[in-house]
C-alpha cells in the first residue's frame, strides 16, 4: 500500500512541479517540489500505511471485525489526509512547521504500531 501511495504522490507531485516549468518559472518549480516531496509524500505514505496497519491488525479476526477495523483504518486515513489539507489551505508562517510536525508525530505514532503488528505475527508463530 505504501508503495502505491509514493507513486500516486509522485504523479501528484510532477503535476505541481510542471506547472511552474512550463511557464518557465524554475524557482517556483524547486521549491514547489522540495515542499511538496517532504509534506505530500509523507502524508500519502502514512495514510495509506494507516490502512496497512488496520489490516494487519486483523488479520487474524473474523472477516466481519477486519471489515469494520479495515473501515476504521480508511476513515482515519481519510481524517489524517483532510486536517493536512486543512493546515495548506489556511497556511500562514506558523502552521507550516505545525503540518510537519503533526506529520511527524503521525508517522512515529505509526511505526510503534509497526511494532506491535510484528509482535502479533511472533505470537501466533510460538
Amino acid at each position: 500500500m505504501m508503495t502505491a501511495a509514493l507513486g500516486f504522490a509522485a504523479a501528484e507531485n510532477a503535476i505541481f512541479i510542471f506547472e511552474p516549468l512550463s511557464e518557465g518559472n524554475v524557482t517556483e518549480s524547486l521549491i514547489t517540489g522540495n515542499i511538496r516531496f517532504i509534506g505530500a509524500s509523507l502524508l500519502h505514505t502514512l495514510s495509506s500505511a494507516v490502512i496497512g496497519v488496520a489490516m494487519a491488525l486483523s488479520y487474524y479476526k473474523t472477516e466481519v471485525i477486519r471489515l469494520r477495523d479495515v473501515f476504521w483504518g480508511f476513515l482515519i486515513a481519510v481524517v489524517l489526509h483532510t486536517i493536512f489539507n486543512l493546515f495548506i489551505i489556511k497556511e500562514h508562517g506558523g502552521t507550516t512547521f505545525a503540518m510537519f510536525g503533526f506529520v511527524w508525530i503521525s508517522v512515529v505514532i505509526l511505526m510503534l504500531f509497526f511494532e506491535k503488528i510484528k509482535h502479533i505475527h511472533l505470537n501466533k508463530i510460538e
